[in-house]
């Protein structure tokens, strides 16, 4: 017979054509074969609102907090914003704040479930230079600062390291390749709330 030993549930909420609020809860019995008699429960919350930017932008921004509990919680929290400003041009950033274990960060000269809280936050800026009927491409570049704890300093070398990354995107977006249409990439997955121009 069939057990049910997991559960998880969601309810989203849209007050208005620019906000959307998601909260969940699950229980995870057994999620890695490493630990079998593991029981994890899990929060999400979020956030989620867009507007028209100019003419043919628009500008949209995510809130997400999450959290795991097997002996004790331990918690993320994640805030990320887009603007497309017009059919070639978006600009990016991200910061969140995650709480690690000393397992976790690989330190083993701290009890095993000894928690740090990590931070990283990023800026970013992407081209887009060609498009078809279906998809588009751009190129774009993207800068990381992180934050560690001053408990861990000495491992990792210092509190803070920085980072980049250039890449090439390819994006599938449908009818949204029309020129003036974009999609919201921090939103996918949710249900987004569509965008009104404010009075």
């Amino acid at each position: 017979p069939i057990k049910m030993n997991s559960y998880s549930g969601r309810v989203t909420f849209n007050p208005t054509a620019n906000w959307s609020f998601t909260a969940g809860y699950g229980a995870i019995l057994h999620p890695e074969p490493s630990d079998p008699d593991a029981l994890i429960h899990r929060l999400v919350l979020s956030a989620m609102t867009g507007r028209r930017l100019g003419t043919s932008g628009q500008w949209a921004t995510t809130f997400v907090y999450g959290g795991n509990k097997e002996d004790s919680w331990s918690s993320s929290a994640l805030v990320e914003s887009q603007a497309v400003l017009d059919a070639r041009n978006t600009v990016f950033a991200r910061a969140e704040l995650v709480q690690k274990s000393a397992e976790d960060l690989t330190l083993a000269v701290l009890p095993p479930d000894r928690r740090f809280n990590v931070g990283a936050t990023a800026l970013g800026y992407i081209r887009e230079f060609a498009h078809s009927r279906s998809a588009t491409w751009g190129i774009g570049a993207s800068g990381t600062l992180n934050v560690m704890p001053s408990a861990v300093a000495t491992t990792y070398g210092g509190r803070t390291k920085l980072g980049a990354t250039v890449f090439v995107r390819l994006r599938a977006c449908g009818n949204l390749c029309a020129p003036g249409q974009h999609d919201m990439d921090g939103m996918e997955g949710h249900n987004a709330p569509a965008l009104k121009e404010d009075p």
